[in-house]
Order: structure tokens, then sequence, then C-alpha cells
């Protein structure tokens, strides 16, 4: 007979206490959660790749070179760019609002320190070296996206280090011409708290639609006075709604496997389809404001990851939770952050110089210059994103760690 203490199945005949056995299932249940969603990071780590085809693109194309047939569909099919960042703030919600699915009180100063650790150390790296290579073997040598990333000024550089940068169009895409969407999304981090609170009190789904039209409503009124930079890489406050959509997306598909929800397979089918004409159009074709397509490209990507989180099976499910896919969705950030300034190094020391004229240029220049961009992001990822994540898990453990303490001394002091 056990009493008070059960036997640790994770340790052979140690005894832990209830408090113990708490803090592992929480352990267990966070693992299991992890292999469910894997493919999650596929789809972060393609939406990664997708952003760094369409900015290589720049480089032949803009080179004045003859585009075939083919090459004029290929160019199409990379015109949906601007769509992988709504792929990024809805999983974003979605993932963020896992841990608060079973009622979790949320804790605001754990969340933002977490995050800042998250984020802040590779994005400031990112920020130093490409002020660095601007002022060293990429000065002067700007061509493609990177031309937008000078002159450099000393407003740019604070507003960066402030993260205020997306609010100016003078400064938003200096530096590096995709950091604006991190500023965004780094925004909506501190609303977070807010909406899981209206979306428990309100519920999620509520909490999502009034978020959809109050925050394309901010954008209305900012685009027609034309304040805080709100075109399409600027300010972007539409993206709260968007955000709250992968936080309602979450809670839907925790329901849904509880019993709690129906859904059909059928309608979520007709829903994707219907929603992946409107991108094509509204993205691809650009037929209306890029802003619009975003929401259209935001609301396809939570049909997508409810469906495949709610379908046992399926051959995208498990394309994107195939080791690759997802070995490259753990580097995505890092992929994101630093490819602008890899693409031009390729584009300017390897590519240029060695391939003028080639007829082969187009499919060189994707071959060398993203093989450039993954690997550079794999060291970028070791060097400053990777020490931030260990800081996390420790903090984490050590946080679990005071829990089970305090439970084992509650324990012991109320059997006195």
């Amino acid at each position: 007979m056990k009493s008070a203490h059960e036997t640790n199945p994770w340790r052979g005949g140690e005894t832990i206490d209830s408090a113990s056995t708490a803090v592992a299932s929480e352990v267990l249940e966070i693992q299991t959660t992890r292999t469910h969603i894997k493919f999650l990071d596929g789809m972060r780590g393609l939406a990664a790749l997708y952003v760094c085809l369409t900015h290589s693109w720049n480089f032949p194309s803009g080179n004045g070179i003859a585009l075939s047939r083919a090459h004029r569909i290929l160019r199409f099919l990379l015109e949906g760019g601007h769509c992988a960042v709504s792929v990024f703030i809805v999983l974003s919600g979605y993932c963020l609002t896992l841990p608060y699915l079973n009622g979790k009180r949320l804790k605001a100063g754990e969340f933002f320190a977490t995050r800042a650790m998250r984020i802040l150390p590779p994005y400031y790296a990112c920020l130093l070296i490409c002020l660095l290579l601007n002022y060293t073997l990429l000065s002067g040598k700007a061509t493609g996206f990177w031309v937008e990333t000078s002159p450099i000024d000393t407003r740019a550089i604070l507003l960066h280090v402030f993260m205020l940068h997306d609010w100016s169009a003078a400064s938003a895409s200096k530096i590096d011409y995709v950091l604006w969407s991190v500023g965004v999304e780094w925004k909506i981090y501190f609303l977070l708290p807010v909406l899981v609170l209206f979306g428990r009190r309100f519920g999620f789904m509520r909490t999502a639609a009034a978020s959809v039209v109050a925050s394309f409503a901010v954008w209305v009124l900012l685009y027609r006075h034309d304040w805080l930079n709100p075109g399409a890489f600027g300010s972007s406050v539409y993206y709260v709604g968007l955000f709250a959509c992968g936080m309602a997306a979450a809670v839907y598909v925790d329901q849904c496997q509880q019993g709690r929800a129906r859904f059909d397979f059928k309608w979520i089918g007709v829903a994707m389809a219907c929603l992946t004409v409107i991108v094509l159009a509204t993205e691809f074709k650009k037929v209306g404001p890029l802003q619009v397509a975003s929401l259209f490209s935001g609301l396809l990507a939570c049909f997508v990851i409810v469906w495949m989180s709610l379908r046992e099976r399926s051959a995208m499910k498990s394309f994107l939770s195939t080791g690759p896919i997802t070995g490259l969705g753990k580097i995505s950030f890092s992929l994101y952050l630093i490819h602008p300034p890899l693409l031009q190094l390729s584009w300017t020391y390897l590519i240029e110089p060695n391939f003028p004229a080639s007829r082969f240029l187009i499919p060189i220049t994707f071959a060398i210059s993203v093989a450039v961009s993954i690997a550079g992001a794999y060291l970028f990822f070791w060097a400053f994103e990777f020490p931030s994540l260990m800081w996390i898990r420790r903090t984490r453990a050590a946080r679990s760690r005071r829990t089970m303490g305090f439970a084992v001394a509650d324990r012991a002091e109320s059997a006195r």
C-alpha cells in the first residue's frame, strides 16, 4: 500500500507525492501535444521557405532576362509572399493559446518574459549583423528588395531597437526589409492576456469576430488619415484579428476533440476551397488591397489547421510532419530573419559574377541562394536562437520544481 505516495513510473521505484504526479502528468501532456501538432512546425517551415523563394525571385527577374511561359507561371505562384505573414500570425495565436486551454491561469509577467527571451535576442542579433553588412560587404551593392534597406539613419536604428519601426514608412524596411512583421507581432503579444480574458468571458469565437471587425475598423481609420504607416508592410493592426482567429481555432479544435463541439469535414473542405479561390484572386492576382488578402489568407490558414488537427490521417499532414519539413520549421524564425542579407550576399558574390548571362539563371539563383539561406539560418539558430530556447526551458523547469516544492510543503504542513 502506497498511501500518500505512489511509484514514479520514470524512475523505477522512487516515490513521489501527488504534487509530483501532477507535474509529471503536465510534462507528459505537453509531450503528447507536441507530437500531435508536429505538422504546425512543418507549416511554419514551408511558409518561411516560401518567403525566401519569393524574395530570391526578385534578383533574376529584375536582371532583364526574357521570361518563358514556365517562368511566368512560376512568377505567379510566387506572388503570395505577403500571405505567409498571415500564416505566421495565425500559427502564433494558435500555439500560444494551447497552454491555457484547460483554464490555466495566464501570468502576464511570465508570458512577456518568455516572449521577450524568445524573440529579442535573435532579433537584435539579426539587426546587428544586417547593420554590419550594410556598411561593409553590401555597402553600395544593393539590388532587389535590399535596395529598400538603405540609407540608414539614427532614427531608423532607434525605431528598430524599440520595435517601433513598423509605424514609420521611412524606417519600416530599413536595415532588414522583413523586420516590420516582427515589430507587428511583438506588439500583438501585449494583447494576448486581454484576448484570453475576453475569450473566457464572452467566448473565443465572438472575441475573434469582434477582433477582426475592430482591427480592420482601426486600420481603415489609420489608412484614411495616413497615420502610423497603414500600408501593407507597416503597422498592420488588422493582424490582431487574425491572431485572435488563431486563438479561436485552438479552442475550437480542443472542444471538438473533447466532444463539446461539432465539426463536419465536408463543410470545412468547402470553406477551404472557397477561401483558396478568394486568396488566389486577392493575393496572387492582386484584386483589391493586400490588407484584405491578408484576412482571407489568414482565415484559410485557420481552416487548414483545424482540418489537419481533427483529421487523424491525411497526406498533407503526414508530409508536414516529416523530419526535413519539421526541421525546417524549427529554424523558421532564423530563416525568416536572416535570409534577406544572405540572399543579397549570394547574388552579389556567387551568382551574378559567375552566371551573368546563363539561360539557367533562375534555377541557379534559387538553388544557390536558398541553400545559402538555409545553411546560414541553421548556423544563426544555433548561435542566437537555441540559447534563448534553452533559457526558456531551464526557467520553466525551475518554475515547475518550485511549484512542486511548494505543494510538498503545503501537504506536509496540513498533515501536522
